[in-house]
């Protein structure tokens, strides 16, 4: 029997999804009916996605921020049923439901707004977030936030975080990225367009990527930057590695920079060394999430199978 992972997480979804991924038959063509030859339906968001991957690999692990009453219980189930530690607040009416459509050319994604009329309230905020890290050891902050919320809402957060000495961990997007990086979290993982909007350039080359690394490590531990089916950079101190796993059938990418950092996590904590093996299974694992429909965490043996064919290349940082 495998000995339990020695840190415990906790991750942070603020605006939290039931991801609903459609395959039809035939490519989307207006004014035509479309058969849909599949459909699947899973509780998800960017840090439960995350949790998914963690209490998948044997950590302890507790997912918290808010879920809508009216249709907790699908979360709840689970939640329970993967081990993982259910610390939500609930709050007055539904989780939204975001929609995946898959034609066979071209993927369609439609995202609804988080909770769009809850008021945003400091205490509450707050005390969800207290819970939620009460014995855990790292936070992963993931996600949007509800549009009602004020945009600098992460950063207090990751603030408040630091302040209870945690190691906090963002993957967000726009003005809430670039107020988070702001309070200096210890690891960011922008995607390429996300990164290119932080350091104001865009990332055309190796060169450009290395540099802006360099940049952003200047205020944080480690620096991930995904870049889809070109793989991902991992910097830390002087170094970066990228790396990039093999071509793969694409079926569904809504979760795959969640299961990529999932896997980082738990490779990288608690001896916090960026290694070829470390990047490396977390590339795997990226790509083995878009091989199927939904937001399942892929079996560790496929992921296995692609870490040995997974490519890791090192550099020096500028």
């Amino acid at each position: 029997m495998s000995q339990p992972h020695p840190v415990a997480f906790a991750t942070l979804t603020l605006a939290p999804a039931i991801d609903c991924t459609v395959m039809l038959a035939q490519p989307l063509s207006p004014g035509h009916v479309h058969l849909a030859t599949r459909e699947t339906s899973r509780p998800g968001g960017k840090g439960i996605n995350v949790a998914k991957v963690l209490a998948s690999r044997g950590c302890t692990v507790a997912a918290g921020g808010l879920l809508g009453q009216d249709n907790a219980v699908v979360f709840e189930r689970m939640l329970s049923a993967m081990d993982v530690r259910d610390r939500f607040m609930r709050v007055p009416g539904e989780t939204r439901t975001n929609m995946m459509i898959i034609d066979g050319r071209h993927e369609y994604k439609i995202n609804r707004p988080a909770f769009p009329t809850l008021a945003y309230e400091e205490a509450f905020v707050r005390g969800a977030v207290i819970q939620l890290v009460a014995n855990a050891e790292v936070v992963i902050i993931s996600g949007s936030q509800p549009r009602s919320f004020p945009v600098e809402t992460f950063a207090r957060i990751v603030r408040t975080l630091k302040a209870m000495g945690r190691t906090v961990v963002v993957d967000t997007s726009g003005e809430s990225l670039r107020e988070s990086v702001r309070a200096r979290p210890d690891i960011i993982k922008p995607n390429r367009h996300e990164c290119e909007q932080l350091v104001g350039y865009k990332l055309t080359t190796p060169a450009k990527f290395l540099q802006a690394c360099a940049e952003l490590l200047q205020h944080h531990e480690v620096v991930i930057i995904s870049d889809g089916h070109e793989g991902a950079w991992f910097a830390q101190g002087d170094l970066a590695l990228h790396a990039t796993a093999p071509a793969v059938g694409v079926v569904d990418t809504t979760a795959a920079g969640d299961m990529l950092l999932g896997e980082f996590c738990m490779g990288y904590f608690p001896e916090r060394k960026l290694t070829p093996q470390v990047v490396g299974r977390a590339a795997a694992m990226g790509a083995a999430a878009v091989e199927q429909p939904s937001s399942d965490c892929p079996p560790p043996s496929r992921v296995d199978e692609l870490v040995r064919l997974s490519i890791v290349t090192e550099h020096k940082l500028p």
